[in-house]
C-alpha cells in the first residue's frame, strides 16, 4: 500500500528520497539517492565536457554533441537497474 499527502502543502523535497510504502515512508531511500547522485554526477559530467569543447557540426551544418561514453552509461544503468530491483520487493505486508 502506497502512501500519499493529503494534500500539495504537505510535500516537501525530502519527499523525493523518503520511501513510498506506508511501512518505509518515514525513512530515505537509499536506492533513490543513490540513482538521484549518479544522474547529477553523470549530467555534470556531459556539461563539462560540453562546455570545455567546441561543438562540432555534421555535413548538413547540424551541431553535434559528443557521444556519451560507455562506461558512464553502464554506471547510470546499473544505478538505475539497482533501484528498479529494489522498488521490486513489496516492503508493505499484505494479508492473504
Amino acid at each position: 500500500m502506497l502512501k500519499a499527502n493529503a494534500g500539495p502543502k504537505e510535500a516537501s523535497l525530502l519527499d523525493m528520497f523518503k520511501g513510498e510504502e506506508v511501512t518505509d515512508f518515514e525513512y530515505v531511500d537509499i536506492s533513490k539517492v543513490q540513482m538521484f547522485f549518479f544522474t547529477v554526477a553523470a549530467w555534470l559530467g556531459y556539461l563539462i565536457v560540453l562546455w570545455n569543447g567546441p561543438l562540432s557540426t555534421n555535413a548538413d551544418g547540424a551541431l553535434v554533441f559528443p557521444e556519451l561514453s560507455t562506461s558512464i552509461v553502464t554506471l547510470v544503468g546499473i544505478s538505475h537497474a539497482g533501484y528498479l530491483t529494489i522498488k521490486a520487493v513489496p516492503k508493505t505486508p499484505t494479508t492473504p
